[in-house]
């Protein structure tokens, strides 16, 4: 038989109920927002609908660009050496432009777009390589399952530069 609540412990049972009603109501909301995420490209708005440690996979194929100078003044670079991490010539801070601006080439002369093929090229010839030389842009491909266990990424040549030509 159970008894019935004593007046002393109301306060006790209501303060109990209260919170009982408070964590439903957090885990409804989590529960609702992880279903609205569903919908989400991705399906994770981190921090709070984070599911999965590796929730997508990499693309079968990747390729990056990435800018070589081959000739810079009086000096030559065998093999040449890529812009973003020669120390020599740009700083750590200017590296993530350098990545930019191969990319907007890459984009350019893949678009044909000769008018923003010029402006990039003039932008990196003036903020980064200010003397005459030569300079190529260079996609790399790889896998990166097969880069994880020790494949070696392709190169190809897009396009040779020099400085201050057409």
């Amino acid at each position: 038989m159970s008894q019935s609540p004593t007046p002393s412990s109301l306060p006790a049972l209501r303060t109990y109920r209260r919170k009982q009603g408070w964590l439903a109501a957090v885990l409804a909301a989590q529960l609702l927002g992880g279903l609205a995420v569903l919908a989400a490209p991705g399906q994770e708005v981190f921090p709070l609908y984070s599911w999965f440690l590796f929730a997508l996979t990499p693309s079968a194929d990747r390729t990056l660009p990435e800018l070589r100078v081959v000739e810079l003044g009086t000096r030559t670079f065998d093999p040449p050496a890529p812009l973003a991490a020669e120390r020599s010539l740009i700083t750590s801070v200017q590296a993530p432009a350098v990545v930019r601006l191969a990319k907007d080439l890459r984009r350019a002369l893949a678009a044909g777009d000769a008018a923003e093929l010029q402006r990039t090229r003039r932008t990196l010839e003036e903020n980064f390589l200010r003397a005459p030389g030569h300079y190529v842009l260079v996609e790399i491909s790889h896998d990166p399952i097969a880069r994880l266990h020790g494949a070696a990424a392709r190169e190809r040549v897009v396009r040779d530069f020099k400085i201050g030509e057409p």
